[in-house]
């Protein structure tokens, strides 16, 4: 009983050593979220500065200082790049209204020109965001829808209802409402407005730290208000709201002392897995032969036959009619008494004869025969029909080989030797025999 319940046991933990073991699950890859980017001013009129702050890294770092004034800016998901409106270049006015600006993420700039039909004009905006390739912009009460493709143009304008100021607005993609924070009598109000409509709702907002006004807000993907807030001699500071769920005010940078600011939530884009390598075989196509003057001698049995390349197209390639390469014989025993091939080996492949073109139709009767002409190939013979190596392997194996009948001679030889033996010692014994018979006999 103790020797089998070992022997279960040894099974057992040989069986479960094999199972392969189950990892536990991986979290799931969050990856990088986005980037917040922002232009503030140092002064009014002042060309602005381009930064971005990456949640992941927790970094606020300068892209570039623009040779623009820029506000209202929003972020175009199908360009991937911000758009704002500039107001002066160089520290001087645009003279046709404003202009808008296509901003890439090293900061670069590309200048998309004016908005025909804004009035007042371009550069009175204040406050935008970008929703399904249209800017959708803030002045003076009342929400300008600018198309963007494919050309910059005005579609409709939305009266509002009472709105507080807000420094700039933000579009949520859960509820597709505009969001911002305007200052209320009493402290900072939350406000939200719709788009379609121009109904506004202002709600109470958190108790949220710093002093002065919130020029700039952005809304990521996660559900969080991004707002800076700044003032005349006091420092800018940068909040994270949550809007989904119930959470604290995260303070996340400073900056100095600034005269304006927008932002817009610049999104990451996924990442397509890579191509797996996939290996292609190219196929060479087949020359095109021409066909002989005269038909091809027979090849020796010992040359070996040439592979011909298989044509792509799906057109046959001409063939060319060549006498069929007869297969070698089967190995008997060689002259001399060396030992033949010994059975066991793979059958050669069958040998396939290359088929013959069609001959030309036999001249008409009478008719001249055109000199030059190539005669008729001949007609291939069919391959002779190659044993299957179980024939030839037992044909092999009845011929008896050189050590066997070294084998049998020995043998032979010791048998007509102990015949010899015992016919000799037969007559020694014979003879023996007579003697005694003689002296017996002459003794009486």
């Amino acid at each position: 009983m103790r020797l089998l319940a070992a022997l279960a046991a040894a099974a057992l933990g040989g069986i479960l050593a094999a199972a392969p073991a189950t990892a536990p699950a991986a979290p799931p890859a969050t990856g990088r979220p986005g980037d917040l980017l922002t232009v503030w001013n140092r002064a009014t009129g002042a060309p602005s500065t381009l930064l971005r702050y990456s949640p992941a890294t927790r970094r606020l770092r300068v892209v570039r200082t623009l040779a623009y004034t820029v506000n209202a800016l929003g972020y175009d998901r199908a360009s991937g790049r911000a758009i704002g409106v500039a107001t002066r270049r160089y520290g001087r006015g645009i003279g046709d209204g404003g202009h808008l600006l296509a901003l890439g993420a090293g900061g670069t700039v590309r200048d998309l020109g004016a908005v025909p039909g804004m009035r007042p004009p371009l550069a009175a905006s204040y406050a935008a965001d970008v929703v399904d390739g249209r800017l959708l912009l803030l002045d003076r009460g009342r929400l300008d829808v600018v198309a963007l493709r494919p050309a910059p143009h005005l579609t409709r304008t939305v009266r509002l209802g009472r709105l507080p100021w807000l420094g700039d607005w933000a579009a949520n993609p859960t509820d597709h409402l505009l969001y911002g924070l305007g200052a209320v009598r009493g402290g900072t109000a939350l406000v939200r407005v719709d788009p379609r409509t121009g109904a506004v709702r202002v709600g109470p907002a958190r108790r949220l730290p710093g002093t002065g006004s919130f020029g700039a807000v952005a809304i990521d993907d996660t559900g969080h208000l991004y707002a800076w807030r700044h003032g005349p001699r006091h420092p800018g500071v940068l909040l994270r709201i949550p809007l989904r769920h119930k959470g604290s005010v995260a303070r996340l940078a400073t900056a100095p002392e600034l005269a304006g600011s927008d932002a817009a939530w610049c999104p990451a884009r996924p990442t397509s897995p890579s191509p797996s390598p996939s290996v292609s075989a190219s196929v060479s196509p087949s020359p095109s032969p021409s066909p002989p003057s005269s038909p091809s001698p027979s090849r020796s049995p010992s040359s070996a036959p040439s592979a011909r390349p298989v044509s792509p197209s799906g057109s046959p390639s001409p063939t060319v009619g060549v006498p069929p390469v007869r297969p070698p014989r089967s190995a008997g025993p060689a002259p001399g008494g060396a030992p033949p091939v010994r059975p066991g080996g793979p059958a050669p492949p069958p040998l396939r004869a290359a088929t013959a073109p069609r001959p030309p139709p036999p001249p008409a009767r009478g008719g001249p025969v055109p000199r030059g002409a190539p005669p008729a190939p001949a007609t291939p013979r069919p391959p002779r029909p190659v044993p299957p190596a179980s024939r030839r392997a037992g044909h092999a194996a009845a011929v008896p080989e050189r050590w066997s009948t070294r084998t049998l001679t020995t043998a032979q030889r010791r048998w007509l030797i102990t015949s010899m033996s015992l016919l000799t010692l037969a007559g020694v014994l014979a003879a023996r025999i007579a003697r005694r018979v003689r002296s017996g006999r002459a003794g009486r």
